[in-house]
């Protein structure tokens, strides 16, 4: 009989799973259909680079625009998650944590680019919201 290989790894080696950048960036993405009634939704690209890096492209999509994509930002990290970086409209900020992650993307959703893209993206979507439904207008 062969001898049994001895397990060498330790008890308890995966203790807690953290959130990935790019596991709450798709997050975002699929709140944004919800607040656009999907005429405009988000989609996550994730590539990994030749160096060890992880590249996550957050896109806004409009299905009805033939599919219409728009890059909206990149976040970049290595294999550790953080630090991040989060680039938008030639803004980057360095996030040295889950935190300071979730603080850089709220302000890159908050840009003025960013809602001047998405009601720019909305109105080319369904024109008949031009006047009336969008947040904030008044018939």
């Amino acid at each position: 009989m062969a001898d049994e290989i001895r397990d060498l790894w330790p008890e308890g080696i995966v203790q807690e799973i953290p959130r990935t950048p790019g596991g709450i960036l798709r997050s975002q993405a699929a709140l944004l259909g919800k607040k656009t009634k999907n005429l405009v939704q988000g989609y996550v690209e994730s590539m990994n680079l030749a160096n060890g890096r992880f590249v996550h492209e957050l896109q806004l999509t409009v299905p009805v625009l033939s599919g219409y994509r728009y890059r909206l930002l990149t976040v970049e990290h290595d294999i550790s998650l953080y630090p991040a970086r989060v680039a938008a409209f030639g803004e980057a900020m360095e996030c040295p944590d889950e935190d300071s992650f979730l603080e850089a993307l709220e302000h890159a959703f908050a840009m003025h680019n960013t809602r001047r893209v998405i009601a720019a993206l909305m109105a080319q979507a369904a024109p008949e919201l031009q006047e009336t439904s969008l947040p904030g207008r008044q018939a």
